[in-house]
């Protein structure tokens, strides 16, 4: 898994563990159209396992890290699922500057306000900036501040397992999202399409030069 994902498991996991997060991997590959568009995007993220328990049971951290602790594993198999493709969707965000939150804001035309704030110095800045955004939300837990609202939205698109399965899960998400948030929906799949359209004309340019194609037939990304 971790070879055709191009991503790493460091820490102690159990088996039962492994396989619970690749059904996020699985839904994360679907939803984006398959492995290229994944390693594309998502090469050289570490899940790092640590032992005990956080506030955040699992939390991205930086451009390529996600941390999980033990607690995660007490939600059912497919909270962990939606989890873990929530903290992929903020591994998008940090590497595009936050671009993806900011512009989620802007489709959905809420507000954020406070000094430092609308930068990317706002992801250190805490609880200073305040988040307005349209009712229609995804989750409770999306009204935390612009980046919470993109990766919930995200989760929403990519996930792909039992919606009946998501009650009671701690980010407070709302079963009938896909219909009831479609303003959100909309946004994410038009990101991710533009994003592959933007890895075919790399593809597209590498061939039309000779050059080899821009992943091998093993799903190595090529440097």
């Amino acid at each position: 898994m971790s070879a055709y994902y191009n991503v790493s498991f460091t820490g102690q996991w159990l088996l039962s563990e492994i396989r619970n997060i690749g059904l996020s991997l699985q839904d994360l590959e679907a939803g984006l159209g398959g492995i290229k568009y994944f390693q594309a995007k998502f090469s050289g993220v570490s899940l790092n396992r640590l032992a005990g328990t956080n506030t955040n049971p699992a939390k991205a951290e930086d451009f390529s890290t996600i941390k999980i602790w033990d607690n995660l594993f007490s939600q059912a198999v497919d909270q962990v699922r939606f989890t873990i493709i929530h903290e992929f969707g903020h591994i998008w965000d940090a590497r595009s500057m936050l671009g993806q939150s900011i512009g989620l804001q802007i489709a959905t035309r809420g507000n954020t306000e406070g000094f430092g704030c609308n930068t990317p110095a706002e992801v250190v800045m805490g609880g200073t900036c305040s988040y307005f955004p349209d009712p229609d939300m995804v989750s409770s837990y999306s009204r935390e501040n612009r980046r919470e609202d993109w990766a919930d939205s995200f989760a929403t698109t990519l996930y792909r397992g039992n919606w009946s399965s998501l009650a009671g899960h701690p980010h407070g998400i709302d079963l009938n999202a896909l219909t009831t948030a479609i303003d959100r929906v909309n946004y994410v799949s038009g990101q991710i399409q533009q994003f592959k359209n933007g890895v075919n004309a790399i593809e597209a340019n590498l061939s039309h030069q000779g050059y080899p194609s821009y992943y091998d037939p093993g799903n190595t990304r090529i440097p």
